[in-house]
């Protein structure tokens, strides 16, 4: 009867999985359809499913999720690289490897500067230490990606030393698209000279396709001015120099707000982007790119995503609370408690 019952529970198990996975891997044309529509037909795919599922037991279900991110982990390859330096290694730098760091498929820490520390391991490049020489550290490091784990990753995600990253919400983000095509995604924002560019605080993704064009755009033995992007000048500046570059690379920069026009990627902190958000005298309007959408009175309106992926000037200690809040809390524990003992707490 053990048995019986162990090879019933395997099948219903497998069925259940085999179904959610049909549901997030089925492909999806962004050509056919907006993605508004995309959008409200995967949502009601998702909202049948968990009615089908809402009446198994709950450690049942915790143990799907985690199956199916396992599956996105193993399906999704996300390498994550972080910009840091060498007085951010012993403190915001190990905040990250312990909290969110864990759950990219590879976890690298590009750095400058030759002092010794065996307190983290990093990739340390040969560019000049502080802002001005960070275009050649970026460029240093994509070098380095490409040469040492092509084709062990399908994504790669730069982020800061004080960026958040919700690696689960990317790799459900990133189902839609395809590695072998050239993308880039992130916070499009508007430069003083008029150019729309990805922000680097809040990090930007590339796929394999879109790293390789890149690399050789870098290779291309042309002159600056007959590639059309600025590859040796210092800067500060290397959120829009990268996005210029890969424009010119045929990498399509893509609009990776929700459907409600909702950014996924932010350059501020969260609590930081709710009190801006509706302040548009606040400098950093002048860089949005989407005003229209993002202009609503109040604070939190149109803010930020349910499906957020990034914050950046994240404080170290928030690192690992944004983790737990993520990974762990569940408000469900508190809502079946009630459910199955609404007497005790009338």
């Amino acid at each position: 009867m053990v048995v019986q019952r162990d090879m019933c529970s395997y099948f219903l198990i497998g069925f259940t999985i085999g179904a959610i996975f049909s549901i997030f891997t089925t492909e999806k044309s962004r050509n056919s359809q907006s993605e508004e529509n995309y959008v409200l037909s995967h949502a009601q795919k998702v909202v049948s499913y968990l009615q089908e599922i809402k009446d198994l037991p709950k450690t049942f279900r915790k143990r799907l999720w985690r199956t199916h991110q396992e599956h996105l982990a193993s399906r999704i390859r996300v390498l994550c690289f972080v910009m840091t330096h060498p007085n951010n290694h012993n403190s915001k730098a190990q905040y990250i490897r312990y909290s969110w760091g864990r759950h990219c498929n590879r976890l690298v820490f590009i750095s400058d500067g030759t002092r010794r520390d065996d307190s983290l391991p990093v990739v340390k490049v040969n560019a000049k230490s502080g802002r001005s020489g960070l275009w050649d550290k970026v460029k240093k490091a994509f070098r380095y990606m490409h040469s040492n784990y092509s084709g062990q990753y399908d994504w790669i995600i730069k982020a800061d030393d004080d960026t958040f990253v919700n690696v689960d919400s990317l790799r459900n983000f990133l189902l839609g698209f395809s590695p072998e095509a050239p993308l880039f995604f992130g916070e499009q924002l508007r430069s003083p000279y008029d150019q729309i560019y990805m922000a680097g605080g809040g990090g930007y993704v590339l796929s394999r396709v879109g790293v390789q064009k890149f690399i050789d755009l870098l290779n291309d033995p042309r002159s600056d001015e007959e590639v059309g992007c600025s590859r040796v000048k210092p800067t500060s500046e290397e959120d829009p120099f990268i996005s210029h570059c890969l424009i010119h690379a045929n990498v399509s920069a893509i609009d990776s707000r929700d459907h409600l026009g909702q950014n996924r990627f932010s350059q501020h902190s969260g609590i930081i982007r709710s009190s801006v958000w509706g302040e548009t005298d606040n400098f950093y309007w002048r860089y949005q790119l989407y005003k229209s959408t993002a202009q609503k009175p109040g604070p939190y309106v149109g803010c930020c995503s349910s499906s957020a992926i990034s914050f950046h000037y994240t404080r170290p200690l928030n690192m690992f609370f944004y983790d737990f809040l993520i990974r762990k809390v569940n408000p469900e524990d508190t809502s079946l408690t009630l459910a199955l003992n609404p007497r005790k707490y009338a």
